[in-house]
């Protein structure tokens, strides 16, 4: 009993978490201001290492590239080229 209650809230714990990802790569979709503040809260560096890391399933790469894609791929008028991130730059 105690096992299953521990699985459960660790999968409440990752919900939330992609949750919170989620949330983060809507309010930054197409919005200077969402994408400033979504790169104060996400470095860009720790989201590239978490997208290569082996320990994270594919599952929640998914997400972690969505919000890569909205925040540092992504063209938006009003957010300059040097806001985001510079592929030819990209070492993987």
């Amino acid at each position: 009993m105690d096992k299953d209650h521990n699985y459960l809230r660790e999968k409440e714990l990752i919900d939330m978490h992609l949750a919170v990802i989620d949330l983060l790569s809507i309010c930054a979709k197409n919005s200077p201001y969402g994408i400033s503040q979504a790169q104060k809260l996400i470095n860009c560096e720790e989201l590239l290492d978490s997208l290569l890391s082996d320990a994270i399933p594919y599952l929640v790469k998914r997400h972690y590239f969505n919000l890569l894609f909205e925040v540092y791929l992504r063209k938006v008028p009003g957010v300059s080229q040097y806001e985001r991130l510079q592929i030819n730059n990209l070492k993987l």
